[in-house]
């Protein structure tokens, strides 16, 4: 209930403008209903009072990212690692702004992060292995590691996530164990992809 949250948020701070909580609070249910603009305020605000804030960096990070402005979006989360560097989340957020702009040695270093720092995302280990097994870079191809990470992943899941499935057999192929990479890839067609 979000817009209840939003309007509770806003009669905690008409009695007291300084609670970064209940800005940072406010930021999230904004941008949970995709109002980036205003999260992006309201984080701001949140770091106005308390600078060494990371959660609302990271906040203001995701909303710059879906508002299109990654040059910010990177700073912000660059501004959130630093202030909480064992917080995993702020590693995967940061390496998704990497992988849209193709960054995609800066995605793997992030997400390896990420992993290290106890992510237990399976779609972490995919975006890996889709790039050790498939990137457009050919210093980042590792058909050893795709294989790796998109075992994790498809373990985490049951091998029931077809796309999950689909980079194993990529990772198969990259390593040229062409046998697997068939059995998985002909497994990824039937699980369901819906």
């Amino acid at each position: 209930e979000y817009e209840a949250a939003i309007e509770a948020y806003a009669a905690a701070l008409r009695s007291d403008r300084t609670h970064k909580w209940a800005y940072a609070n406010r930021a999230n249910a904004r941008y949970q209903l995709k109002d980036y603009a205003g999260a992006i305020n309201d984080a701001s605000q949140a770091i106005n009072i308390d600078d060494k804030y990371a959660w609302a960096y990271d906040l203001r990070a995701r909303s710059w990212y879906f508002s299109d402005d990654l040059r910010r979006a990177l700073e912000d989360f660059d501004h959130a690692i630093r202030l909480a560097p064992d917080e995993a989340g702020y590693y995967v957020n940061r390496g998704t702004a990497w992988k849209k702009q193709k960054e995609y040695s800066k995605t793997i270093a992030d997400y390896t992060t990420a992993i290290r720092l106890g992510s237990d995302d399976p779609g972490v280990h995919n975006i890996i292995a889709w790039n050790c097994a498939a990137c457009a870079d050919s210093r980042l191809l590792d058909g050893r590691e795709a294989v790796r990470h998109a075992l994790a992943a498809c373990e985490a899941t049951a091998f029931e996530h077809p796309s999950y499935v689909d980079t194993l057999a990529a990772g198969y192929a990259r390593s040229g164990d062409f046998a697997n990479a068939v059995k998985y890839a002909r497994l990824s067609k039937r699980v369901n992809w819906t």
